[in-house]
């Protein structure tokens, strides 16, 4: 089965200063202390990086497209799905012309795409010409020697999309962590 991608929104949002990391602890994971025993943590598990992503002011139809996409698509938490931080995607740094790039380094297009890239092999840009970015899921461009990879995250909603009603605000919350980069 193909892995969702988080749909389409139509409204003035999303507004990257929205986004707020957070740690989430590893669902599978139980707790401290079980029987009076205290229980060590699997060595291959971890911590995700995780999100919380609230917008205002959706018009119908992106919440309509919101609930039927956590409902019927990611079944309110159970499958894995596609996601941009849109905070990387129009927040990070450009990318600059003959300029040295470590690995895990992230930057954006001098044009931005939506997209945010991932700095996979490091070493140095081209000297003035800018590669033709990848907008698939994980495509990959050379640059230079430097290798970019497109950075969409593969999540799981870690609790159901919140709706609040404020005196002037419609509030939804997406929570999101981090299964694979």
């Amino acid at each position: 089965m193909a892995v969702p991608v988080y749909p389409v929104l139509t409204s003035d949002d999303p507004n990257p200063a929205s986004w707020s990391p957070g740690i989430e602890e590893d669902p599978t994971l139980r707790s401290k202390k079980m029987s009076g025993l205290a229980t060590a943590r699997a060595r291959f598990t971890r911590v995700s990086r995780s999100w919380a992503y609230e917008y205002t002011m959706l018009c119908q139809a992106d919440k309509e497209a919101l609930e039927l996409f956590e409902r019927n698509q990611v079944n309110y938490g159970a499958v894995s799905f596609y996601w941009i931080n849109f905070q990387e995607a129009y927040g990070a740094d450009a990318r600059r012309a003959n300029t040295t790039y470590q690995a895990g380094q992230i930057v954006q297009p001098v044009s931005p795409n939506g997209r945010s890239y991932r700095c996979t092999t490091g070493g140095a840009t081209h000297m003035s010409a800018t590669p033709s970015w990848p907008t698939t899921v994980n495509g990959t461009v050379t640059d230079g020697t430097v290798v970019w990879t497109e950075n969409t995250y593969r999540v799981r909603f870690v609790a159901p999309i919140q709706f609040k009603i404020g005196l002037r605000i419609d509030l939804w919350v997406a929570n999101v962590a981090v299964i694979e980069v």
